[in-house]
């Protein structure tokens, strides 16, 4: 694979249900997600010192998706997001989350990678998306302020086009379902 080509997570083919399980569930989406900028260098910049997180996301229409982010939890993490980043690696983006809703803005500041955001309330549900471009000005003070129109306690990033392959859109919704500290290994069923 060269530097220029877009790494991808998971196959086509939705999930099958287990024909021992005693349980039903709603259709398990298992898209390819795009996790490696084609500006990518090299092995790319990936995320340092964040652990990661397991979100499942109800699509408007009832698909289920179980993603894999790597988690901003504190103000540091929050602060420095996928800045410098161009591979993300296993996880196919970055959740924020916040203990209290909160209705503040996010920037591109030292981010090279277009990335698009998702932001859910409280209760899961979807508040707004929309896409960011990179700001690698000096003036931070001009870089565009990307906020929904409400309140939200997670955001979701991914590189900019990707949040529709996991079913991320008006309607949906998203609940984490386990976390991992950072140097834990990650838990990305994506690759399963």
């Amino acid at each position: 694979m060269t530097d220029t080509m877009a790494d991808t997570v998971g196959s086509d083919s939705a999930a099958q249900p287990d024909p021992e399980s005693t349980t039903t569930s709603m259709p398990t989406a298992k898209p390819e997600v795009v996790t490696r900028s084609p500006d990518a260098v090299g092995e790319g910049v990936r995320p340092e010192g964040f652990g990661t997180t397991l979100v499942r996301i109800t699509a408007a229409d009832g698909t289920v998706c179980d993603v894999c982010l790597w988690h901003a939890r504190d103000s540091a993490q929050r602060g420095r997001g996928l800045m410098g980043v161009t591979d993300l690696g296993e996880p196919v983006g970055m959740a924020f989350t916040w203990d209290d809703p909160l209705e503040g803005a996010f920037v591109m500041i030292g981010t090279p990678t277009p990335l698009s955001i998702a932001w859910f309330a409280a209760d899961g549900s979807h508040v707004a998306e929309t896409d960011m471009e990179p700001c690698l000005i000096d003036d931070t003070a001009a870089c565009e302020r990307y906020r929904p129109d409400g309140s939200y306690t997670l955001a979701i990033e991914m590189f900019q086009g990707e949040l529709a392959k996991v079913g991320i859109g008006p309607g949906s919704r998203a609940e984490i379902l386990r976390l991992v500290e950072p140097g834990a290994e990650a838990i990305c069923p994506l690759l399963d």
